[in-house]
């Protein structure tokens, strides 16, 4: 039976540094907030497989997938879902199965 993971980041509203080097990282433009990221992997079962470190809320999703290794953490016939901030892993990575979301 072929593993099925889902991969998603999370947000979470932070308050605001003092700092502004701090502020720029934390700083998500499009809606006016400080965030914080974490990306998420979760089995179809709900298990949780794999979390990361967190991200500034400017840093983008395929970013974070990158630093953390995300993808090579599970084997190549694994189906991996993502939404479309994660666009550009399927040319990136040609040998793994992917499935997108675009809703």
């Amino acid at each position: 039976m072929k593993k099925d993971v889902s991969t998603d980041v999370t947000e979470q509203q932070c308050y605001r540094s003092e700092n502004y080097e701090t502020q720029k990282t934390l700083l998500l433009r499009k809606k006016k907030k400080h965030t914080i990221k974490t990306q998420i992997t979760i089995s179809k079962t709900g298990k949780f497989l794999d979390i990361s470190a967190s991200y500034g809320g400017s840093v983008h999703d395929k970013a974070i997938i990158d630093k953390e290794k995300a993808i090579q953490q599970f084997p190549t016939e694994t189906c991996q879902r993502f939404d479309s901030g994660y666009q550009d892993v399927k040319q990136e990575n040609p040998s793994h199965f992917f499935q997108f979301n675009y809703a």
